[in-house]
Order: structure tokens, then C-alpha cells, then sequence
């Protein structure tokens, strides 16, 4: 199997945990759970991203932890943060976010002087993974990696992937957003943003509802100049579904077909980082060479272990734990 090698471009935030009264620092944010749990499954994992001054050398022994190879741009202030407030009300645990403050991630891209090193970081690269925070971020952030994948992308082929997480981004709403749509390989939703995309209101009670939308609705879309190849459809306890092209010695016809992948029983914890470390999983093992439905079946599981911990890359395995999962 290959080696790929995953750059995550995007969020990178400290999760300020409060554990029924107890504060707890956890790394946390979209692009850096993508770019963990990359590494996690195997992958050279890259990370294009911003801390603070302040705080930023948290996030740097995190990510070297875990093998990540990271470019963090640092300003004055303070990392991206959020509060994450866990509290027991009449015997069940409740769990809200207050104090988004996005710190250092709105100046992404921004004060660029190094762009020969930030090129380099695209070296060899198979898949860019987008956050969707970037995408409904300032503008200034969309043409940041719009100017980023247009000066590599003529020189070899470089995928994109996006963590949607907003559903005006590929619906073409936005004129930056509409050129990086057309450089989109892969997209990951969640059922709200589905329902958004196709402009669906009613939402189906099952997943055999969602896998008629996909045929009926998402397919001949396909079909259509710049949307993405193959999307991914998370379903929390239902499951997920993909839709990808039949592929004849390894390119896409245009013949479509739908996977679809059960969910396993977990008991949940903390929800927070389970897409990302699903999206994660689900790439670098695509880009290893296992099926679309093996890179499925382990992002479930990978998203289930998540879920059973606090923090969003504390309960990530390790890619043997998958693979024995997988056999």
C-alpha cells in the first residue's frame, strides 16, 4: 500500500474544556483533527494553519506528538479557542459551547512572506483537505487558497477535498467560493448541509430516504461542470453514504453508484471532532489504495472510538487497531 501524503489547510483551535467545574486546555479545530487523525492512519500529514503568540507553542508539541509536519503562521494573541462546558442537570450530562473566539485563524493566509517555503509544503502532496471554517471565514481566507491551488494545480494534479460545513460554499452562492468548487475531488457533509445543497426542506426519517435524495436529486448534479467527484453523506447513528463514480482502469465514467456503510452501537461522550477524525481516516486510507467502502467502514469506527472520550483527538486508534477492525 502507498504512503499518501494528506495536507490539511485550515482551523486550528484550543478547546477550553470545563469538566463539571474542571478546566482542562485540549487541542482542537477542524484542519488539526484532520491532519491527527491522517497521521494516526499512516499518512505524511502536513497542516497549513495560525496560532497565537501567546499560546501557539501548545499547539506545536501536540502536533509533533503526533507526527504532524506543520507550517503554523504566528500573530500576536492569542490561538483559536472555544469554551466547551459539561454540566450534570437531573441526571443527564449536558453539553454547550460558549466564547467562540477565532484568534489567530482569521489572519490565515495573511502577511504571507514565504510563499517558495509555502509551495514547498505542497510537494508531493495527494490530497488538500480544505476546513469548511476557512470557507465561511473572511474572503481574504477563500482567495488565500484559491491563489495557493492555482499556482501548484497547473504543475500536477492535486485533489481537493472539503469538510463542507457551510451550505453555500459548493451551491455556488459565492463567487470565490464557485472557483475553489472547481477544484473540489471529494466534499463531506453532515444531513443538514445534504438537505441545503440540494435545496431539500423535508428530511427523510431513514436512510433509505437519503439514498433516494442521492439518486434522485445529487446524481444528475453530478453530471453538471464543477461539482465534486464523489460525496460523502454522515448520518450520525443511521450511518453514512457515498456516491462516486463507477471507475473503469481507475477513471471515473460517468456511471454512478452508492455505498452505504451502518453505523456501529457507541456510547457517546463528546461528539466533538468525530467528522474530522472520520474525514481523515476516510482520505488516507482512499489514498492508500483501500475501496471507498473499506475507508468507510473505518472512519465509522474511528469517528465511534472518538465519540467515547473527551476532547477531539483523544480517543483517535492507531491505523493496526483499524486494520484489524477492518479484517
Amino acid at each position: 500500500m502507498k504512503r499518501p501524503t494528506i495536507l490539511s489547510i485550515g482551523n486550528v483551535n484550543i478547546d477550553k474544556y470545563n469538566l463539571f467545574g474542571a478546566e482542562v486546555p485540549l487541542p482542537g479545530g477542524g484542519a488539526l483533527n484532520v491532519a491527527v487523525a491522517a497521521s494516526r492512519m499512516g499518512a505524511h500529514s502536513k497542516l497549513l494553519g495560525a496560532v497565537g503568540k501567546e499560546d501557539g507553542d501548545f499547539i506545536r508539541n501536540i502536533l509533533q506528538q503526533h507526527g504532524v509536519e506543520a507550517y503554523l503562521q504566528e500573530f500576536p494573541g492569542k490561538t483559536g479557542s472555544i469554551d466547551i462546558i459539561f454540566e450534570s442537570k437531573n441526571g443527564r450530562i449536558d453539553r454547550r459551547f460558549e466564547n467562540f473566539e477565532p484568534g489567530a485563524n482569521n489572519c490565515l493566509g495573511t502577511n504571507i512572506s514565504g510563499w517558495q517555503k509555502i509551495h514547498g509544503y505542497l510537494k508531493d502532496v495527494d490530497c488538500v483537505v480544505i476546513s469548511g471554517w476557512v470557507l465561511f471565514g473572511d474572503t481574504k481566507q477563500v482567495d488565500f487558497v484559491n491563489h495557493l491551488l492555482d499556482d501548484s494545480i497547473p504543475t500536477r494534479r492535486i485533489d481537493c477535498a472539503i469538510d463542507y460545513a457551510d451550505s453555500s460554499i459548493v451551491s455556488g452562492h459565492r463567487p470565490r467560493m464557485r472557483d475553489l468548487a472547481g477544484k473540489t475531488r471529494i466534499i463531506k457533509m453532515n444531513e443538514d448541509e445534504f438537505l441545503t445543497y440540494i435545496n431539500e426542506r423535508i428530511k427523510p426519517p431513514n436512510i433509505a430516504g437519503y439514498k433516494r435524495l442521492m439518486e434522485d436529486r445529487l446524481q444528475p448534479m453530478k453530471r453538471a461542470k464543477d461539482n465534486p467527484e464523489i460525496t460523502f453523506l454522515t448520518l450520525g447513528n443511521m450511518g453514512s453514504l457515498a456516491l462516486s463514480p463507477v471507475y473503469e482502469n481507475g477513471e471515473p465514467t460517468s456511471e454512478y453508484q452508492i455505498h452505504e456503510c451502518k453505523a456501529g452501537e457507541v456510547h457517546v461522550v463528546d461528539p466533538n471532532g468525530a467528522g474530522d477524525a472520520s474525514f481523515g481516516t476516510l482520505l488516507s486510507l482512499m489514498y492508500s489504495g483501500y475501496s471507498i467502502p473499506e475507508a468507510m467502514k473505518a472512519s465509522s469506527y474511528v469517528s465511534g472510538r472518538v465519540v467515547g472520550s473527551y476532547g477531539s483527538i483523544e480517543g483517535m486508534p492507531i491505523k493496526g487497531e483499524v486494520l484489524d477492525f477492518l479484517r
